[in-house]
């Protein structure tokens, strides 16, 4: 039943969620036929084990009413048949007693047959508590709270990385210095490892080779909110929490005080639509299901920003704002940020071309290190990147 439940659940959520995707494509027909598969195989399992227990019930009701009977026939007949009156009372009391014993002893069986009807779900979601439970943590934190006041701010030394179960590497021999206070660039095509290279500096993820040390010391001897309190990460999928835009610029900075927020979301360019509505009390619903792809990277640009971090991480939250915002923002975040370090990730050149230092990467391998001029020389990948967007824009 569990089993089946989950799967109903599972397509219920997938077409609630994915309902625009289904409609654009014409798919009502297929996710109803889905769902009503779905839905015909939880109640036919319901109603097989429901037959069941409708069974069970008149007959355990049965099973007890005959044995009393019989334990009062016996009895009576066992009375009739006593020597004196006092042999029959003596008789009449064990008869009472163990006809309650026989009951709770039916009863325990009753009991029995509903855990057991009931032991099939449990068993199935012990197993999935379990598995979260005894899985093993690959992330463990150092003791370090302090750390060098170093030139190089991060460093990646023939850095290899592979997900759990997979056949191949993700990223191989990364190896480059990103100075403090400098601006780097890392761009490629999908799927090249640019966001498993920048998660591997908060550690959200190890390297399976190499060393990547931030401030001259290795990230694993960091105590991992004190590596994580350096960092302001605005991620490539931006999560945002229920509850209002106060909370969601605030999150993790607990000495964020209004003016801090606001301030943070002007350099986003997210402080018209605030004042719009009813600034930092503006709701945000779960997921940010009532704002655009765009606000949702803003406001995920303004949490970084709120935390007033040493290193800043940018991944890929550009790609929703339209080219006249995501330049205003960059101007921002570049006056903002010039006594920090930042890492961008980008597929847009036109969002990285004046970084410090712009990295390429295909296949997991630094291809390209340099400014835009060199690479647009000397990287034949980045040039070809360059050649079609810049022919995408002059269509536009």
């Amino acid at each position: 039943v569990q089993r089946y439940t989950d799967g109903m659940n599972r397509t219920t959520r997938e077409g609630l969620t994915g309902v625009r995707v289904i409609r654009a494509f014409n798919a009502e027909d297929y996710q109803n036929a889905k769902a009503d598969t779905a839905n015909e195989e939880l109640t036919n399992n319901n109603l097989y084990a429901q037959r069941l227990l409708a069974f069970t019930r008149p007959f355990n009701g049965v099973v007890q009413n005959m044995l009393t009977v019989a334990i009062y026939v016996l009895g009576a007949e066992i009375i009739i048949a006593a020597a004196s009156p006092d042999d029959a009372l003596e008789t009449f009391s064990n008869m009472v007693v163990f006809s309650s014993y026989i009951m709770y002893v039916v009863s325990s069986f009753i009991l029995l047959a509903h855990v057991a009807m009931g032991l099939p779900r449990a068993i199935v979601s012990a197993h999935r508590i379990s598995e979260v439970i005894n899985t093993d943590i690959r992330v463990i934190g150092g003791s370090l709270t302090e750390s060098d006041d170093s030139d190089v701010c991060i460093s990646f030394k023939d850095v290899s990385f592979a997900y759990p179960d997979s056949p191949g590497d993700t990223l191989t021999g990364i190896t480059f210095d990103v100075r403090r206070g400098e601006t780097v660039a890392i761009i490629g095509q999908t799927g090249c490892g640019k966001t498993s290279l920048v998660n591997l500096i908060p550690r959200l993820f190890d390297a399976t080779a190499g060393t990547v040390t931030v401030d001259g010391r290795d990230v694993k001897d960091y105590d991992l909110d004190y590596l994580r309190s350096k960092i302001g990460y605005a991620t490539q999928k931006p999560i945002l929490f229920t509850g209002t835009a106060r909370f969601n610029i605030g999150y993790g900075s607990d000495d964020a005080d209004d003016e801090r927020m606001m301030d943070a979301a002007k350099v986003a360019c997210m402080d018209t639509f605030l004042n719009s509505k009813e600034g930092l009390d503006t709701d945000i619903q779960q997921r940010g299901a009532n704002l655009s792809g765009g606000q949702k990277q803003r406001l995920s640009i303004a949490r970084a920003v709120c935390k007033n971090p040493e290193i800043y991480i940018f991944d890929d939250t550009f790609s929703a704002l339209d080219f006249k915002t995501d330049a205003q923002i960059r101007r921002n975040l570049k006056e903002r940020t010039k006594d920090s370090t930042a890492i961008i990730v980008s597929q847009r050149i036109g969002t990285i071309f004046d970084a410090d230092r712009i990295i390429v990467l295909a296949d997991g391998q630094i291809v390209g290190n340099g400014k835009h001029d060199d690479l647009m020389k000397s990287c034949e990948i980045y040039r070809e990147m360059a050649k079609i967007q810049e022919f995408g824009e002059a269509v536009r």
